[in-house]
């Protein structure tokens, strides 16, 4: 409760820089941890993504329709950057 009430000292403008700061710190160290591990693929399939993600490819296309999930289509064969799928998750973790 003390860390919320924290923040709110600060300017939404702020609070929104702090957030963005820590998020790319987040999914910077999660790549840089993912690159150690030999788990280097920067760019999964859509099953992989689904495995990644431990999440259902029903569940992954309402990720990429509804929550605007980024996806790099070419000639039908959809892409996920393993960075892009660390940040999705953190910007919705409560």
């Amino acid at each position: 409760m003390e860390e919320t009430q924290s923040l709110s000292v600060l300017s939404p403008e702020m609070q929104e820089s702090f957030r963005k700061e820590l998020v790319t710190m987040i999914a910077d160290t999660l790549s840089e941890l993912n690159q150690k591990s030999g788990n280097s693929r920067e760019w999964l399939s859509k099953k992989e993504a689904c495995q990644y993600l431990s999440c259902s490819n029903g569940t992954l296309d309402k990720y990429i329709n509804e929550y605007e999930l980024k996806v790099v289509v070419i000639e039908g064969i959809r892409r996920f950057k393993k960075s892009d799928l660390d940040e999705f998750y953190l910007k919705y973790q409560i």
